[in-house]
């Protein structure tokens, strides 16, 4: 069961729409480990200028936030390479 709520903004969701399904379902999964733990800051590395996070899955980069009052995480932008 999540831990933390996963919010989308609009550029994110527009680049994880445009990749193909392989790369959503690696996409998806690395979220699904950042939603479970107790710390989803311990998947990234922080960026303190930009005050976010960022991962690695398979074919990429996932760059986020994470809002830990709330328990949110805020996907600000999918890279990825495509196989």
């Amino acid at each position: 069961m999540p831990r933390f709520d996963t919010e989308w903004v609009e550029y994110a969701r527009e680049q994880f729409n445009s990749l193909t399904s392989t790369v959503r379902q690696a996409v998806m999964a690395r979220v699904a480990e950042l939603e479970r733990d107790l710390d989803p800051t311990r998947y990234g590395t922080y960026h303190e200028k930009f005050d976010n996070y960022r991962t690695s899955f398979a074919y990429g980069l996932i760059t986020y936030a994470v809002v830990a009052e709330q328990k949110r995480i805020i996907l600000l932008r999918i890279t990825a390479i495509e196989p």
